[in-house]
């Protein structure tokens, strides 16, 4: 589940929490690679994920 905690800064829950800066296109991820198709199917909600740093 993707949610925006404060402007431009969403927040991915899965097993852990992953978090992305849009302005920067920046993502901080703390999580288990069991939950990346998750995680690129929220994100691709908001930005391509080749734009992604």
């Amino acid at each position: 589940m993707i949610e925006e905690i404060y402007k431009d800064v969403f927040k991915i829950t899965g097993e852990s929490n992953l978090y992305f800066l849009k302005e920067e296109n920046l993502l901080i991820d703390t999580g288990y690679p069991t939950d990346e198709l998750m995680i690129k199917q929220d994100l691709s909600k908001i930005i391509p994920l080749e734009e992604v740093k």
